[in-house]
């Protein structure tokens, strides 16, 4: 799997769209999914990546079928409806950026953890007897105690 690039302009325009929606009370309501109302937070924080991206394509496929149609049947609502659904499909495009991103960061975190893990345990292994004898005076000097 590619490299999530999730940049900090993608960053800036999720923040300024999430702010907006959260300041204009937006709900959001994925469609033929079977998911009841949602706000800004739980589309960041609690659904699923896999209802994202289906939500996507259904905001997709919704204005695609507005813009499909000629110019001249394009009502005013529709041409509004048409920008809202845009504006709604690039928002949960960078949630689902932001949410992989957070998902790789983590793993990578776990990974690096679990290497520094394994090199403590081998150069732990690795001490000679004489090396952990003197560890361990050291210890017991600092503790106040004499040998």
């Amino acid at each position: 799997m590619a490299k999530i690039n999730f940049t900090p302009e993608h960053s800036a325009r999720l923040k300024e769209l999430a702010v907006k929606a959260l300041f204009d009370g937006e709900t959001f309501k994925p469609t033929g999914i079977g998911v009841n109302e949602q706000t800004i937070y739980d589309l960041i924080h609690n659904v699923s990546l896999d209802t994202l991206t289906k939500y996507h394509a259904s905001l997709k496929k919704q204005a695609s079928e507005i813009e499909n149609m000629d110019e001249w049947n394009l009502t005013d609502y529709q041409q509004r409806k048409a920008a809202s659904l845009k504006k709604t499909q690039e928002l949960v495009n960078l949630i689902i950026g932001y949410r992989r991103s957070e998902i790789e960061k983590a793993a990578e975190k776990k990974a690096l953890q679990e290497k520094l893990n394994l090199y403590k345990q081998l150069k732990e292994e690795a001490k000679t007897p004489e090396e952990r004898m003197k560890e361990l005076e050291a210890e017991i000097i600092a503790a106040g105690g004499t040998l």
